[in-house]
């Protein structure tokens, strides 16, 4: 049964939309072990950065975001310019996003943001009947 972020409030949404998403799929990746995807921009460039990270459920394909779970034909983050980056486990998915221009982290600060979006999986994710 697909998975759903349900009653999530609109500012929660955004932050994980724009910005929050990796700590969302390492939080997701924690759960359920599913393996993490990441869409790189400008890759190749110094400018690189990550422009989003979601999991992907092996045994569909479908992809698992904040905006639940949906087929990767429906993943609007995939274009020709960004590269697609897939199998990763969260310590690679740290060690991509620190090598890039996105280098945000403090000691502790991965590991309580990534709870926090295990928080928000607790309260607001469930399964569609």
């Amino acid at each position: 049964m697909p998975l759903i972020f349900k009653d999530l409030p609109d500012e929660l949404n955004e932050q994980y939309v724009c910005g929050k998403c990796m700590y969302l799929a390492a939080a997701l990746h924690r759960r359920f072990g599913f393996p993490i995807e990441v869409c790189v921009e400008v890759p190749g460039t110094p400018h690189a950065y990550v422009g989003h990270a979601w999991v992907v459920d092996p045994a569909t394909g479908d992809v698992i975001d904040i905006d639940g779970q949906y087929p990767a034909s429906a993943n609007g983050w995939l274009h020709p310019a960004g590269e697609h980056r897939q199998g990763l486990d969260e310590k690679e998915l740290f060690a991509l996003i620190t090598s890039t221009t996105y280098q945000p982290f403090e000691d502790g600060e991965w590991e309580q943001a990534v709870a926090d979006a295990q928080a928000v999986i607790d309260q607001y994710l469930f399964t569609q009947e």
